[in-house]
């Protein structure tokens, strides 16, 4: 007798850890985390920008419950090789790579989860930018790793994930006239983070209650992009409002002739602004949060 009960509960220990695992919350969408779904899309803009191109998605400071190009932007992927730009998903690191065979170099914080980006690294990804080189970052909210990814953020000029933005289901539609708003009416965020911004970047797209969600920063004869969501061009999202409009239009603008370049401040110089503003930026955000 005491045998069975000692086998009962073993299996119901199995039970309840079998359970805790198949409801574990995805935080960059604050619901359990669900089985990749693959798209098949087709472009509803048609190319505005340009064919090929070279897409750089880093994966090497380790991805979050499936957020990488071969699994939960697998539509997204195949999208721009429609349009003949390769997309290498790289895991060996930018200090591995020849960041000059790249023309996008996309930096995700759901592809960042463990480990934070190095000043070393940083220093590669700044003069890939300043060469003409296009950064894009998809950040988002409070509770996802963006300490990973904000000293990176910090150097361009923004900080990300300041908060966790409400109500979760979040429509923008209150952005500045830019290429990569071009026909799009509405996007459609999922739990996202608001952002902040100093020189270089400057915010373009707000929230209803005028947070800003999205910015845009030119550094060198470089752009750089950054949104406060991860999920409007995944698997699940893409689909969403003008989300999928929206993703053309960004690799679109992303992958645009490199430009004459503008004054950039010091590596150092940057940075020391970059630590202020994510300083500044959480002081203020737990100082309202107690009001």
């Amino acid at each position: 007798m005491a045998m069975k009960n000692i086998y009962s509960i073993i299996l119901f220990i199995i039970v309840v850890n079998s359970n805790l695992c198949l409801s574990q919350t995805d935080l960059a969408t604050g619901f359990d985390v669900v089985e990749n779904n693959h798209v098949i899309l087709t472009s509803v803009a048609g190319n505005r920008g340009v064919n090929g191109g070279r897409i750089l998605w880093d994966t090497s400071h380790g991805i979050y419950v499936g957020y990488s190009p071969t699994g939960r932007y697998s539509g997204w992927k195949n999208l721009m090789e429609t349009f003949e730009r390769e997309v290498l998903e790289d895991s060996t690191g930018v200090l591995n790579l020849d960041l000059s065979g790249f023309d996008v170099l996309i930096i995700n914080v759901v592809s960042s989860w463990d480990s934070p980006y190095t000043i070393n690294e940083i220093t590669e990804i700044s003069s890939f930018v300043s060469d003409g080189g296009t950064l894009v970052f998809l950040s988002d909210n409070s509770t996802t790793h963006v300490e990973n990814i904000n000293p990176i953020c910090n150097f361009f000029g923004s900080a990300t994930g300041i908060s966790e933005i409400t109500p979760l289901d979040l429509v923008i539609q209150d952005f500045i006239n830019h290429p990569i708003f071009q026909d799009v009416n509405q996007i459609f965020y999922r739990a996202a983070g608001e952002i902040s911004s100093i020189p270089p970047s400057e915010v373009v797209a707000w929230t209803d209650a005028d947070e800003p969600i999205l910015a845009i920063a030119r550094y060198g004869s470089g752009k750089v992009l950054f949104t406060g969501d991860v999920n409007f061009m995944d698997n699940t999202y893409i689909n969403n409002l003008d989300n999928q409009l929206f993703t053309e239009n960004i690799f679109d603008w992303a992958l645009q002739p490199r430009v004459a370049p503008v004054p950039t401040l010091s590596s150092i110089g940057l940075l020391l602004f970059g630590f202020l503003l994510t300083g500044f930026s959480l002081f203020f955000s737990r100082k309202t949060k107690t009001h």
